[in-house]
């Protein structure tokens, strides 16, 4: 009985919480999303946040909030663990704002994005190769970035996955 009422509560609470967002997501007020889609990014609901800045993002495109929010939906994918997409957008980032003083932190975090791709020993290393490569890139071109100690350590750490592989 007890289990019944627990999941009964859980439906309707999940449901709430579904048609409130379908509310915001159909709203054509783009003030109220863009309020509702940075709630939902500080509030750590990154995938309600995700939705909402792609919605958004057509209407905001040339705006002075197009830069911060497709930095947030770079980090959204990435929060959600989702590192193919994330490592697009931080490209896709640098290449659009290239003088932004978040370029460098977003070329970083496509070099992270890959090595988080990077899978176990036994199988393909491709992307392992690839987040060297662009860790390599980065510390070339952002010496005296303090992110570089960082960057030389998960070289190194592709470094032994590589020989590792090797030797099997």
């Amino acid at each position: 009985m007890n289990r019944i009422l627990f999941f009964t509560i859980l439906l309707v609470g999940l449901s709430s919480c579904s048609s409130k967002f379908g509310t915001i997501q159909k709203s054509k007020d783009y003030e109220y999303k863009y309020k509702m889609a940075e709630q939902f990014y500080a509030e750590k609901k990154y995938s309600f946040a995700q939705i909402l800045y792609e919605d958004l993002s057509p209407y905001i495109r040339g705006s002075a909030r197009y830069e911060d929010l497709y930095y947030k939906l770079a980090y959204s994918y990435y929060y959600q663990k989702d590192y193919v997409n994330a490592e697009n957008l931080f490209k896709s980032f640098t290449e659009t704002f290239p003088a932004s003083s978040r370029s460098e932190e977003c070329e970083y975090m496509r070099a992270f994005s890959f090595y988080k791709q990077s899978p176990k020993v036994e199988l393909d290393q491709t992307n392992t190769n690839k987040a060297m490569s662009l860790l390599q890139a980065f510390i070339n071109t952002h010496p005296t970035s303090p992110k570089v100690k960082e960057a030389n350590e998960l070289m190194d750490q592709c470094r032994e996955k590589l020989e590792l592989k090797e030797y099997k």
